[in-house]
């Protein structure tokens, strides 16, 4: 790192967070961007270590997570998820996570729970509405969960969108609700078009190769 950049980048943290830079976490930074994630983990502890208050400290432990998850060690990524949303239960990115790793896993409940406690700290937004839908349907909870769950996609069908990824994950929410209420053909037909768009979403796709799945159509779901 040259002079130049080093200013410019002390410069950009303290606009940030209003501190110096942890330098461990800005190494950590490196190997993460170039997918050293065996080699970031120990350098993000460390900084953790030594700066228990920092602010940006949140952050760190979701790159910490993140690099845990591509290395495998699952139990370990989700405890550093789980501590991220409770030292600071008002990030979002934090909550977004937490429910995503554990839809990932293959516990769409516990994301339900997760995203339900986060809708009752967090300013209310499209996205986070949409994801505690899709997972309160997926997860096949107890009825009074998904009937909230449609309650919210009926506020949040009111409220602008302020991302293209938001949009998306909206559309798929209310797509898998007409399904779960009985409207097969409606929310089937919504999903199709979602999943065959050009550039469309993970959740899209997931979704109608779940319905395809049922249908039996198991090749054209892999």
């Amino acid at each position: 790192m040259n002079l130049i950049n080093g200013i410019q980048l002390y410069r950009k943290w303290w606009r940030t967070w209003g501190t110096l830079p942890v330098l461990s976490w800005l190494r950590a930074a490196q190997h993460y961007k170039a997918g050293r994630f065996a080699l970031a983990v120990p350098l993000y502890r460390a900084g953790l270590e030594r700066h228990r208050h920092h602010p940006a400290r949140t952050c760190a432990r979701l790159d910490l997570a993140f690099c845990l998850f591509k290395l495998g060690k699952l139990t370990e990524a989700e405890e550093e998820l789980r501590l991220a949303v409770t030292q600071n239960p008002e990030s979002r990115d934090a909550q977004l996570r937490l429910a995503q790793f554990q839809m990932w896993i293959g516990q769409p409940l516990e994301a339900a729970w997760t995203m339900r406690r986060a809708l009752k700290v967090l300013p209310i937004d499209v996205e986070c509405i949409a994801t505690f839908a899709i997972a309160a349907i997926e997860g096949g909870g107890p009825a009074h969960l998904v009937k909230e769950a449609s309650q919210y996609l009926r506020l949040a069908a009111e409220m602008p969108t302020t991302t293209e990824r938001a949009r998306r994950k909206l559309l798929v929410a209310q797509a898998r609700l007409l399904i779960e209420q009985g409207e097969f053909e409606q929310g089937r037909e919504k999903l199709y078009r979602l999943a065959c768009e050009g550039s469309t979403s993970l959740e899209a796709v997931l979704a109608f190769a779940e319905v395809l799945i049922e249908e039996g159509k198991i090749p054209f779901a892999r």
